[in-house]
């Protein structure tokens, strides 16, 4: 599929390809790829990258939160953060139920960095019935820790606005307008750094912190080898887990 300004956008048989060696790409840009030592020094790539990642891709979409609270998505939300985005809709009694168990299981594997090094972000896509009220019962029956945030927007329209800022959606028009058919990834990033990077939302969440810490660590600090493939000693996913 492709994404914005024209590179391929990461769906989902093509995103958990990628992902499954825990890959850190840019999401956004092709040209924005491998720090741009092409204009210059590393410094000033990243300064670039996140310049232009932040102008194209990070909208002030104003939303609400569980709390009733109005919050700027990039100003109030990215800005300088961690973050790991996953899209959902509290009617959603499969996909998503499934999501926002692995989103709890990422909280213990966070331990103390979650709401101090990395900032969890659940975006409801049914702005209508998804009311704070409904997102605090939600992330009540979630076991939500702070850091853990649930918002809702004023219209779909907003919602879908943002989703393909970030590179959320689907190709086909109908198929993105589906809630049902919804791409069911996680999205992580550095804003300060421009690191981006997506997972699906059903490996282990051991999978998913150990992307998270690829993009919050220095290079040099990322985990790497057997020690990473015996966190999970097999691949699969929570849903596989169930059977």
């Amino acid at each position: 599929m492709m994404g914005p300004t024209g590179t391929r956008h990461l769906g989902k048989a093509s995103a958990c390809s990628i992902v499954v060696g825990i890959i850190t790409i840019t999401l956004f840009d092709r040209q924005l790829f491998d720090f741009n030592w092409h204009i210059g020094t590393k410094q000033a790539g990243v300064s670039r990258r996140v310049d232009q990642i932040r102008e194209r891709h990070l909208p002030e979409t104003r939303l609400t939160d569980h709390t009733g609270r109005t919050v700027r998505f990039y100003s109030d939300l990215v800005r300088d953060k961690v973050v790991a985005i996953n899209f959902m809709y509290a009617a959603c009694s499969k996909f998503c139920e499934l999501s926002s168990q692995n989103v709890s299981r990422l909280q213990d594997e966070l331990g103390d960095r979650l709401g101090r090094q990395v900032s969890l972000y659940s975006i409801s896509l049914d702005p209508v019935n998804d009311t704070p009220e409904a997102l605090r019962a939600y992330r009540d029956k979630h076991g939500a820790k702070p850091g853990w945030i649930f918002l809702t927007a004023a219209s779909v329209a907003d919602i879908a606005n943002l989703r393909r800022k970030l590179g959320v959606y689907e190709a086909d028009p109908a198929l993105d307008e589906d809630m049902t058919q919804h791409t069911g990834m996680v999205l992580l990033g550095n804003e300060r750094t421009g690191r981006w990077t997506m997972v699906p939302a059903l490996v282990h969440p051991i999978r998913i912190r150990q992307a998270l810490e690829r993009v919050l660590l220095p290079a040099e600090q990322w985990p790497h080898g057997e020690a990473v493939v015996n966190e999970v000693p097999r691949e699969y996913s929570t849903a596989s887990e169930k059977k």
